[in-house]
């Protein structure tokens, strides 16, 4: 069997830890239309999403997923991090492609991402509370060159997320910028002059439905250079 099957089972025999397979799939799908070269998910779980990823990066030969968990929800399974992750990392033939870093990540400051200059693509799987959406979204911005895909894990249907997510873009359109991203920089008019050269678009996706409903939803904003001449869709 094939390294892509491998990973197609991989997804589908998963599933029923995250309920994320159909996300995976979705996410494979987007990169490798967009050809992103640089991928951040926060909060690996088994893997499911990061391999099949990376296996898009891989079609690719373009991209990188970096992939960040320190592995307290999977402690209690079968499935050892960062043990596991590496050698199934190593099956799948996804070492140029992937990168696990095995770190307590604070939402608050990103410290252990500082290397990251560039960023095309970020998944927040660790906590999509309406704090960490403005927190990721001021270390965010400065990384973006000219479009970026900020996808959050059950954005449509944690109310206290799609509340910030709703009210917030349409502000930050305005160019007006909430005080939590504000009190979380120095230079106020830099990220005032940076929030102006982008627009925000968002899209609710609700996943089908399961036993326990968990993780049935994502929400995904599309942050874009202000100038609709670059790139016409």
């Amino acid at each position: 069997m094939d390294t892509f099957n491998k990973i197609i089972n991989y997804t589908k025999d998963t599933d029923s830890h995250y309920n994320t397979s159909g996300f995976s799939f979705y996410l494979y799908g987007l990169i490798k239309m967009i050809g992103p070269k640089s991928i951040v998910e926060l909060g690996t779980g088994l893997g499911t999403t990061s391999f099949l990823a990376a296996q898009a990066c891989k079609e690719n030969n373009k991209g990188k997923v970096i992939t960040v968990d320190n592995g307290q929800d999977t402690i209690h399974s079968k499935f050892s991090l960062p043990n596991d992750f590496t050698k199934l990392q190593t099956e799948f033939k996804l070492e140029q492609f992937l990168e696990f870093r095995n770190i307590n990540l604070d939402l608050n400051t990103m410290q252990g991402l500082d290397d990251i200059k560039n960023v095309d693509i970020l998944f927040n799987d660790i906590d999509c509370g309406p704090h960490y959406f403005l927190t990721l979204l001021t270390w965010l911005l400065p990384r973006i060159d000219k479009e970026c895909y900020f996808i959050i894990d059950q954005g449509a249907t944690y109310w206290p997320n799609y509340c910030v997510v709703e009210l917030a873009l349409p502000l930050l359109n305005q160019g007006k910028i909430p005080d939590v991203m504000l009190g979380l920089i120095n230079d106020k008019e830099y990220i005032k002059d940076l929030l102006h050269e982008f627009k925000f678009s968002v899209q609710h996706v609700l996943k089908q439905e399961t036993d326990d409903n968990l993780q049935d939803s994502f929400s995904v904003i599309k942050i874009e250079k202000n100038n609709i001449g670059y790139r016409m869709i």
